[in-house]
Formats: structure tokens, sequence, C-alpha cells
């Protein structure tokens, strides 16, 4: 828990930095670019992880790693981190960043799964009605599964809404069973 709250520091602070500096954007983009990597390579995590690793050589590899990538800002917050013995979270702290971010943008996440792709025209009427729903700018995903059978599931933030033939099939079960 103390990380979490830790964490939840530090990405305010780099979102009240991007701010005050008008680069929301940029870093928004740097930070995308480093949870990737992360995400990417388990070394990369343990090396973040590894208390034997000095502060010096961590900010020499940040130097090496990103700094033709990333902004000035995102690798001096990322030497902070170092100087401060929190590189360890830093995954942590990216993934509270993206969220501060979406949420002051107004940004809401929803991954739709269905059957097969929908097309434009289904995209357009479902963004509408689950920003209607959500009061939020919905940012889409999307994943086929055949089990589904026909119809679509959506998971908006804690929402699911379940449109899916599966289901209504399991609700006529349960009626015909009672």
């Amino acid at each position: 828990m103390k990380n979490k709250k830790t964490a939840h520091r530090y990405a305010n602070a780099l979102l009240g930095m991007a701010n005050d500096k008008k680069l929301l954007d940029r870093i928004y983009k740097d930070v995308l670019h480093i949870h990737s990597v992360i995400g990417q390579s388990s070394d990369f995590n343990t090396f973040l992880k590894n208390p034997i690793i000095t502060t010096i050589q961590k900010i020499n590899t940040f130097k090496a790693l990103f700094e033709k990538t990333l902004s000035k800002e995102t690798l001096d917050f990322l030497f902070v981190l170092c100087t401060k013995g929190r590189e360890d979270i830093l995954d942590e702290i990216l993934v509270d960043f993206m969220a501060l971010h979406d949420e002051q943008l107004g940004i809401i996440k929803a991954e739709v799964v269905s059957v097969v792709d929908l097309d434009p025209k289904q995209i357009e009427i479902l963004t509408g009605k689950l920003a209607a729903f959500s009061g939020k700018s919905p940012q889409l995903s999307f994943r086929k599964d055949p089990q589904l059978i026909g119809g679509f599931l959506v998971r908006l933030g804690d929402t699911v809404i379940d449109g899916s033939v599966k289901r209504q099939l399991e609700r006529l079960r349960e009626q015909f069973s009672e």
C-alpha cells in the first residue's frame, strides 16, 4: 500500500510538471514508450528492482537507453527517481500517470469484445452510446472472442455491459429452469 501512495505522489508530480510546462502530450508519449520497454523486457524490469546496481549506474543506463528518445524533462524525472531510490516503482508510477492523464482529459478506456470486427457505423454508434452512458470520451480497444456466438461485451472502467448472444441464452436457460 505504501508503494501505491508513493507512486501516486510521483505520478501526480509528473503530471503537474507536464501541465506547468505545457508538455503534457510529449510527456505522455514518453511515459507510453517507457511503459512499453518495461513490459517487453523482463531484464529491464529486473534491473530497475535490483538494489545492488548503484544509482550512478542506473542513471547512466537511463541516459544510454533514452537520451535520444525522451524529452529532457522526462529524463530528468527518471534521474530524480534514481536519486531518491524509487526506480523500483517506476512502472506503478507510469500506470498511475496514464490514469491521471486520462481522467484529466475526460477519457475512459473501453474494451469491446465481439465475434467479428465491428463496422465503422457500429463503432460510431457504440462510441456515442458509451459517451452518453459514462459522460466521458471512450477510447475503444477491440478483441475477438468466438465463444460469444454473437453480439458484444464491453468493459468500461469497472462496468461490464454484456450484450452477447451467449449471455442472452444463459438468461433464457435461467428463466426456463425457474
